[in-house]
């Protein structure tokens, strides 16, 4: 079994306060993050993954800090895999 230091932040566009909870806690870990909007999921199979969404309009993101700036890069739902080392890891 694979781990990854990935952090999953599930709700991200739903609960209250939850983009800047987890922007402030990147900050101190300088992980990375995938933000998953309601009604998506990031599937992991081996060592590659994909976005799923059941509404059109929904989104995930790859969010991080790098040089003291916040970033936030929208992910894609797709039926195809891409390599796993493409969202972890700033």
């Amino acid at each position: 079994m694979g781990i990854y230091d990935l952090t999953i932040c599930p709700h991200y566009d739903e609960e209250v306060n939850r983009q800047d909870s987890l922007k402030e806690s990147l900050r101190k870990s300088k992980k990375v993050a995938i933000a998953l909007e309601n009604c998506t999921a990031l599937e992991i199979i081996d060592n590659t993954y994909r976005l799923i969404a059941s509404k059109d309009n929904k989104r995930a993101y790859k969010v991080y800090w790098k040089s003291g700036k916040y970033h936030m890069e929208p992910l894609k739902p797709s039926k195809d895999f891409s390599p796993l080392s493409q969202i972890v890891g700033a």
